[in-house]
């Protein structure tokens, strides 16, 4: 499953805390959850806080 981070501007600890519980389940069910896209703050949010070199591919574009 993909998530296109494209058009979001902005994401907090509530968001990124959706994600990680989101990739647990997902990974529970034998499913991936990659985020794609991410651009700007959302980017450099995902970066600081380790979680976008888990949820995303090399060859997402990330």
């Amino acid at each position: 499953m993909q998530v296109d981070l494209e058009r979001v501007s902005f994401i907090d600890s509530t968001v990124l805390n959706a994600f990680v519980n989101a990739h647990g389940r997902a990974t529970d069910r034998g499913v991936s959850l990659v985020l794609v896209n991410p651009t700007g703050h959302v980017r450099r949010v995902l970066s600081m806080t380790g979680i976008l070199p888990t949820l995303s591919t090399p060859d997402s574009g990330d």
